[in-house]
């Protein structure tokens, strides 16, 4: 009996080392499965950081490119807007220079008109009173269309500094008020003077050449 609980103790004894070193063996396995799966995941992770790491400092890259392009954009809409507005002004300028000088030159047809529908008797017969109003009205036109011609010379409003330029020899010829030739000769100038300033007009201020004009004048038809 004794022999037989010895036997079963010693192979008792020799299964748990066997046991223990298979466990130990195992322990050992496991644990390097363990550690290899944990450098691998280190490094996978390092990788995607660094990845990541690239995709941010691209994406700030691109919004400092983005940033300049924006700023580039705002400045040339910022020229580009100043530059209309100057565009703008200078038109707005024009077409008060040659608005003026319209109503000139249909203030001096008027004048010339007025008194050539008097008889010269009447012309000749005029009161202090009718002669001194007739002399204010002279000068304010006179002075008008001055100012608004030296007006085209400072906006180089050159077509209609032309378009004067072709009249003043008939504008600064002298009139006999008891003329009624001398009159009408007065008020024909002016009348050609104000045609001239209206094709100027339309010729500055639309860039449309009268050829053009009545070219689609006539497609009209």
């Amino acid at each position: 009996m004794a022999d037989w609980s010895i036997h079963f103790l010693a192979q008792m004894g020799g299964t748990a080392a066997l046991l223990a070193v298979a466990g130990i063996a195992m322990g050992r396995w496991l644990w390097g499965k363990i550690n290899a799966a944990l450098e691998s995941y280190t490094t996978a992770y390092a990788q995607e950081a660094a990845k990541i790491d690239a995709r941010i400092g691209h994406l700030e890259e691109l919004a400092e490119e983005q940033a300049r392009l924006t700023k580039i954009v705002e400045t040339i809409k910022d020229q580009i807007a100043a530059q209309a507005k100057s565009r703008d002004n200078r038109w707005a300028f024009w077409k008060d220079v040659y608005v003026g000088l319209i109503k000139d030159t249909t203030g001096w047809i008027r004048f010339y008109t007025n008194i050539k529908q008097m008889k010269p008797d009447v012309r000749v017969e005029m009161s202090s009173d009718a002669k001194v109003k007739a002399l204010d009205e002279y000068r304010t036109l006179t002075d008008d269309f001055m100012t608004h011609l030296c007006l085209a010379r400072l906006t180089l409003a050159t077509e209609a500094i032309t378009a004067v330029d072709k009249a003043a020899t008939n504008l600064l010829m002298p009139t006999d008020p008891l003329l009624d030739t001398d009159l009408q000769k007065k008020i024909n100038a002016y009348i050609d003077l104000r045609n001239l300033l209206c094709v100027a007009g339309r010729n500055q201020l639309w860039d449309t050449l009268e050829t053009q004009t009545k070219s689609a004048a006539e497609d009209q038809i």
